[in-house]
């Protein structure tokens, strides 16, 4: 059974609206805690475990990847979300994780073989 055009493109607007806000309240998240290491600049000491962190440790890669859904599905019908939906998971785990993983283990070790600064 297919839905009307405008249904699928109200659905596939609820998405993108529900994948930003899941973004900008991780954003939020992380700027109130101290943790807005969102340009790579420094190692995080700690990790944020509140907020919408206590669902998911990426909900900022889980709310693009729900807008590109909803974007999928308004551009494209229900064959656009199928295509985007499975998508998702290696949007988020495998395509932006692991190499923001290899980012950070790359600046720590490029931190750790630098020679200490003379103390005072």
């Amino acid at each position: 059974m297919s839905l009307p055009f405008e249904c699928s493109s109200l659905l596939g607007a609820a998405l993108v609206v529900a994948g930003y806000a899941i973004r900008f309240w991780g954003i939020a998240h992380l700027k109130r805690a101290g943790l807005t290491n969102l340009v790579g600049t420094r190692i995080p000491r700690e990790y944020a475990t509140g907020g919408p962190y206590r669902f998911s440790k990426h909900p900022l890669y889980w709310g693009g990847a729900a807008a590109m859904a909803g974007v999928g599905l308004i551009a494209f019908g229900w064959p656009g979300f199928v295509l985007a939906y499975p998508a998702m998971p290696y949007f988020v785990e495998r395509g932006m994780y692991e190499s923001e993983l290899r980012s950070l283990k790359e600046k720590a070790e490029a931190a750790e073989s630098r020679p200490a600064e003379p103390g005072p």
